[in-house]
């Protein structure tokens, strides 16, 4: 549930408003090579991100009254820091890497950080907080590395978190991009990329409301590789 260094940013069956996945990532994320991938990753200097993405700086400026916060996936704390920044709290973070947990604590001494099960399951997948807790639940380059279920099930879970009025900000990768394929950095992780109408899908059978965005670049150096994400806010009336 982590994100790799250069993100651009970087889960259940249930009552009428959800529906269906679309195709099925490659499998769960919680597989052995998967986690492999991920403490391999976190445990590279290099993976250690600085600073925060500058769509979620905009995003979470707007917000007038911040209160709770969860970074879900919190990586290398980047989002955690920016969170604290902005005056969220109390604040909570988690991940399956225990090696991101440790960068993280690093950064953002303040954060309660909990570790997720790495082998969760759509079916025992669990935030373990309180219903209605958070104002805002960050998601930055996480659902995309996990099976459709496994996403379903973490969805439901954060919108089960979330206070009236909250909001879900995150991102999906979008298809075309080409940089996590080339990446040898990530050899053994899974991803699923998204087209617009399967990113809408997939959020749309939790919130009632998702509104998108879109960015593309291309790292210097690098310009026959593509670097793509679907940003989104998400939230319920």
């Amino acid at each position: 549930m982590t994100q790799p260094a250069d993100d651009a940013a970087a889960s259940r069956e249930g009552d009428d408003r959800r529906t269906s996945p679309g195709p099925d990532s490659e499998n769960i994320g919680g597989g052995e090579t998967t986690r492999e991938a991920w403490e391999r990753h976190y445990g590279r200097q290099k993976s250690r991100q600085a600073y925060p993405d500058e769509n979620l700086v905009r995003m979470l400026a707007r917000i007038e009254q911040p209160g709770t916060a969860l970074d879900l996936g919190c990586g290398s704390g980047r989002h955690l820091k920016l969170l604290n920044d902005l005056g969220f709290a109390p604040l909570h973070g988690c991940d399956t890497s225990a090696a991101s947990l440790e960068i993280s604590e690093q950064i953002c001494p303040g954060a309660r950080l909990f570790r997720i099960d790495p082998a969760s399951t759509p079916e025992n997948f669990r935030i373990p907080l309180p219903d209605r807790e958070c104002r805002v639940v960050v998601c930055w380059g996480v659902l995309h590395y996990n099976s459709d279920p496994l996403a379903l099930a973490m969805l439901a879970e954060i919108a089960r978190v979330l206070a009236p009025g909250g909001e879900l900000l995150g991102t999906l990768r979008a298809a075309g991009d080409t940089h996590f394929r080339d990446n040898p950095d990530m050899d053994g992780a899974n991803i699923r990329l998204f087209e617009e109408n399967e990113a809408r899908h997939l959020l749309g059978g939790t919130f009632d409301r998702v509104e998108m965005g879109f960015q593309e670049r291309s790292p210097v150096g690098a310009l026959d590789r593509r670097v793509r994400h679907w940003i989104f806010r998400a939230s319920s009336s």
